[in-house]
Order: structure tokens, then C-alpha cells, then sequence
């Protein structure tokens, strides 16, 4: 397979060019970026395997979904079916449906791409048994669940949420608010994260996972994930807009959320991928064990760790008001 090198160009900079990029990026008005939002309509959602972009979702879903019902129920209030949790930039419905079928929540799934909403209604036909409430998947952004605008997807001609009077966002705020490979992806980080902070009830909690713009998150994500394996498509993730924990920890401190853990996500591609790249023989022998793609949680380590996924808390949580950061060097304490 050839290569072509973005190394010396995309990398040189890393500091002021992209920085200043990133910056400039996060000026704009909605969460929603139509590029960004076209990438995603062009998975396989179904595919665990090959390159249709989704595989590393699929094998990153076990783990994820048990970080998100560890860290709940670490407040003292474990997922169960009266528990209101709501999927931000869902995809194809891989957390929602593992939510609703190994804890009978109460699911909302919103994601502005219509392509990959249909794809996670057909996952929740296909796998949820008839007496496990299946998710409700919405069209849309998320700030659009708080104008009642998002359109349902059931029917190809899906009036708006208002129209059909369903009750899509609970009076309080949802209990659970996920945004799972979703922050890299939307064209105002900040706005984004207060309508994630909105959207939250006081006391809830909030799971975000993303990439460190980090030299690691670039050869990582892109030069190998992209270029070298084609796990994923070219052009699926945008270095400038990758942001480090605690960045993200000062935005959602000032909203009044605070960060309780941050953790490593680690992805190993099956030797089919390595085989396929190129890699030399003798080395795809080495890593035979590698039959299934593997993910697991380990410590975050700043600068070295590529993926990362945070639970952060609102309000009074235990009968504590948490504190807001006042720094980044203070978020990521």
C-alpha cells in the first residue's frame, strides 16, 4: 500500500500554526459542522471489522460503556431504567443500544447526521429484545433538544419533536450526558460543552472521550489509524481540533461541572490491519495473537496518551458542591 508522508508539513507547526487554527476554529456560532457531520454519513456503522471506520467504535464500545456505568455509579446512583441518559453525536447507535440492553435506561440518541441515526435505529430493531425500551434516536445538534427542533426518525418524513409532542428532554436535565468522539468533531468546542452542561440536571453526570493534541494523538490517529492501516478514512480527524483534558476540564469547571476522573482509552488493531499495511512478516507473526481488535482502560498519561475519557459531575453531587477551576494546572489535578 502506499503512503503518502503529511509528517513534516502537519507536524512542523504543532504549536503555533495549528494552535492558532484550533482558535479560530472554535469562533463559530453552532456545534454542528457540515463537513464534519458528511465524514460520518459515509460508515459502515454495522462493520466491526475492515476499514468502514466504525471498527475501532465497535471494539472501544465494551469498555466505554462500562467507564460510563462505573463512573455512575460511583455518585451513588447506578443506571437502571429510571435513569434518563442522553447520547450526543450518537453515531450508529453502538453506546445508546449497549445502554438500553444491559441497563434498561431510559436512551436518547441525537446526531446530525441522518445517515447514521437510521443505522442506529436498525441496531436497536436488530439487537433489543421486545420488553427492553429501545432508544429514541433524534436528528439533530444537541442545543436543537433544547428548542424542541430535533426531527425524529420515524418516519422518512419525521415532523419536529415540538410538532409530535414528545418529550424528548426531561424537565430537569438527563441524569447521564455522553459525548463519546464527538468534541474533535464539532465546530465550537465551548459552546458546545455549555450545552452539554445545559442539558445535564444538577447532580448528573457528564462523559466526554476525545484526543490530547498531543505529537502521540497525531502519528497515533492520524498517520497510523488513517494513513498507515486505513481503519479509518483519510480526512476523518483534524489535528487542530483535537483538545488536551484540561483544556476541557477549565470549560466544563465554568459551567459548573467538575472533573472526577480522566482515564487512557488503548486500541490495538487486529493483525488483518497490520498484515494488510505492509508490515513485514516476521512482525505480523509476532503479533498473531492479535486475532480481534483489543481496547482497554489504563492511566492517563499527559503528553504520551492519544485517546482519553473523563466523568465530570454538576452541582451537588454526595452533598458536596463541587469547585471550579480556576486553570487548566488546576483541572487537571
Amino acid at each position: 500500500r502506499v503512503l503518502t508522508m503529511r509528517v513534516p508539513r502537519r507536524v512542523a507547526g504543532l504549536c503555533c500554526r495549528h494552535g492558532r487554527a484550533a482558535v479560530q476554529r472554535r469562533s463559530a456560532t453552532s456545534s454542528v459542522d457540515a463537513a464534519e457531520v458528511a465524514k460520518f454519513g459515509t460508515f459502515d456503522w454495522a462493520a466491526e471489522d475492515g476499514g468502514g471506520g466504525a471498527a475501532p467504535l465497535h471494539a472501544l464500545n465494551p469498555i466505554r460503556l462500562k467507564y460510563v456505568a462505573d463512573s455512575v455509579a460511583a455518585t451513588g446512583a447506578p443506571i437502571g431504567p429510571r435513569t434518563t441518559v442522553l447520547d450526543v453525536g450518537c453515531g450508529g447507535g453502538l453506546l445508546s443500544v449497549g445502554l438500553a440492553a444491559e441497563y434498561g435506561a431510559t436512551v436518547v440518541g441525537v446526531d446530525a447526521s441522518d445517515v447514521a441515526i437510521d443505522a442506529a435505529r436498525k441496531r436497536a430493531e436488530a439487537l433489543l429484545s421486545a420488553s427492553t425500551a429501545p432508544p429514541r434516536f433524534v436528528v439533530g445538534a444537541p442545543e436543537d433538544l433544547l428548542l424542541g427542533t430535533a426531527s425524529t426518525t420515524e418516519s422518512a418524513a419525521a415532523s419536529t419533536a415540538s410538532e409530535e409532542g414528545i418529550a424528548v428532554m426531561p424537565s430537569a436535565g438527563f441524569d447521564v450526558v455522553c459525548a463519546l468522539e464527538v468534541v474533535e468533531h464539532v465546530a465550537d468546542v465551548d459552546a458546545f460543552v455549555a450545552t452539554l452542561a445545559t442539558l445535564c440536571r444538577d447532580g448528573g453526570s457528564v462523559v466526554v472521550s476525545t484526543l490530547d493534541r498531543t505529537v502521540a494523538s497525531y502519528l497515533l490517529a492520524i498517520l497510523t489509524a488513517e494513513d498507515l492501516l486505513g481503519l479509518l478514512p483519510r480526512g476523518t480527524h483534524d489535528w487542530a481540533k483535537f483538545v488536551p483534558p484540561t483544556e476541557l476540564a477549565v470549560m466544563l469547571g465554568r459551567r459548573g461541572l467538575i472533573v472526577r476522573d480522566v482515564q487512557a482509552l488503548h486500541y490495538v488493531p487486529p493483525v488483518a490491519a497490520l498484515a494488510g499495511a505492509g508490515v513485514p512478516e516476521r512482525l505480523v507473526r509476532r503479533a498473531s495473537s492479535l486475532r480481534r481488535p483489543r481496547a482497554w482502560l489504563g492511566s492517563f498519561v499527559p503528553g504520551r496518551t492519544p485517546n482519553y475519557i473523563l466523568h465530570a459531575t454538576k452541582g451537588v453531587v454526595g452533598g458536596r458542591t463541587p469547585a471550579t477551576p480556576s486553570s487548566p494546572a488546576d483541572a487537571g489535578r
